[in-house]
């Protein structure tokens, strides 16, 4: 036992190794040796805040598609899967559903963390790089078909993935979550629209009937799932306030949604980046184009002709942001994740924290990137480390949600 024990330290070793020497070469890397300023950098020109119709056509024109209502929506299940799977007084349901938008359809599964003493406490919805099955390890929550990445915690690859990305990159805190008075909501969106290059054009074509200049990208197509998600349970009276949480590029999924539904009542977007709250017109981080060569599945096509001239594009994230307004945001960033661009998050805050006070909030109020004040409406949240959620991120997000809902 103890030599099976050796050697898989050894070869967990030699995996973390290979890992990291496939990465030192490229920019991701080298801007992990990095540390974002703690100071504000100067704010770019940038094209100033319209009503928020004409925001949100523009984002859509230019980054992201339009952002599809589903419809076609048959809920195909509704089932309990376990009780105390967490913490005592805890229950575990599934949902299945089924929906489209007028033409092929598609199956996703919901599975909910609540406590049975308080199904209607304020939702936290969601999304994950991991199958559900992943995200709630329990008994009986269905596993997605398709070859997708194995988050389980059994294995090398995944132990490696944990190691790196943080102790709640794959399952979330759900006893702090509960006890803090919240419920949790969690998607698998790949389970909908496969997060691939190679896969996702095919079936977004069989999905709308044409291929319009502003035809969805994959973001804004998994973002209609917690619309419709954050719609059907305010209407069917099943809570109060729904959060959305989501991080990297389900930050930004956590941050469109909110920006086509009033249904939301706060976002928390973690290490967004590029596309999400990030200033596409920040020198540091991913680029437009960067982005687009490994994830061109993600935006409409039209994103890419800014590519090379990000200046003539027509909107920034400033207007993402400003679109949620007066709801609480928090934006989640690590200082050595100059990746995600953790000063074009802030500036883009400051940018929009006019929204904020013309709807007589606080807007933006710290002056430093470390300077966490949960209490603002438009909150920064700075840590040490990289790109991933670790110990320390969920007490914060949920001293910021207490802040406001509590």
């Amino acid at each position: 036992m103890l030599r099976f024990l050796k050697l898989k330290r050894f070869w967990f070793g030699i995996a973390a190794l290979v890992l990291v020497g496939s990465l030192v070469s490229c920019k991701g890397a080298r801007l992990m040796m990095q540390q974002a300023p703690l100071k504000a950098p100067p704010l770019h020109d940038l094209p100033s805040l319209k009503s928020n119709s004409e925001m949100m056509n523009g984002l859509e024109e230019h980054i992201y598609g339009k952002i599809p209502e589903l419809t076609d929506v048959r809920i195909l299940s509704k089932k309990e899967i376990a009780r105390n799977a967490f913490t005592p007084g805890d229950i575990i349901t599934e949902w299945a559903v089924e929906a489209g938008y007028g033409r092929a359809t598609s199956v996703f599964h919901i599975v909910f963390v609540r406590r049975a003493e308080d199904l209607k406490a304020s939702v936290i919805l969601t999304q994950n790089f991991c199958p559900n099955s992943d995200v709630v390890p329990v008994k009986d929550v269905t596993d997605p078909e398709g070859d997708f990445f194995e988050c389980s915690g059994e294995g090398i690859l995944s132990s490696i993935f944990t190691y790196f990305f943080g102790r709640y990159i794959t399952v979330p805190p759900y006893q702090m979550i509960l006890d803090n008075g919240y419920s949790v909501a969690v998607i698998f969106p790949p389970e909908f629209v496969p997060d691939s290059a190679s896969q996702a054009p095919a079936i977004l074509k069989q999905m709308f009937s044409d291929t319009p200049k502003a035809t969805p990208g994959t973001l804004s197509v998994w973002a209609s799932l917690t619309v419709w998600l954050a719609d059907t349970l305010k209407t069917g009276g099943e809570t109060d306030s729904v959060i959305t949480y989501g991080h990297s590029r389900y930050g930004k999924t956590a941050l469109i949604s909110a920006a086509a539904t009033a249904s939301i009542d706060a976002v928390i977007a973690h290490q967004s980046g590029t596309g999400g709250a990030s200033l596409l017109r920040d020198e540091k981080g991913e680029s437009i184009a960067e982005i687009m060569e490994s994830y061109p599945h993600w935006f409409t096509s039209t994103f890419v002709e800014y590519a090379e001239n990000k200046d003539a594009l027509p909107v920034d994230a400033h207007y993402l942001l400003a679109l949620i307004a007066p709801r609480p945001v928090l934006l989640g960033n690590a200082r050595r994740d100059v990746w995600s661009d953790p000063s074009g998050a802030f500036n883009a805050a400051r940018a929009a924290s006019s929204a904020w006070i013309e709807g007589d909030g606080t807007g933006l109020t710290a002056t430093r990137l470390n300077d966490f004040r949960p209490n603002d409406d438009l909150s920064f949240w700075m840590r040490p480390g990289t790109h991933g959620v670790v110990e320390e991120d969920w007490p914060a997000f949920l001293e910021f949600l207490d802040a406001h809902f509590k």
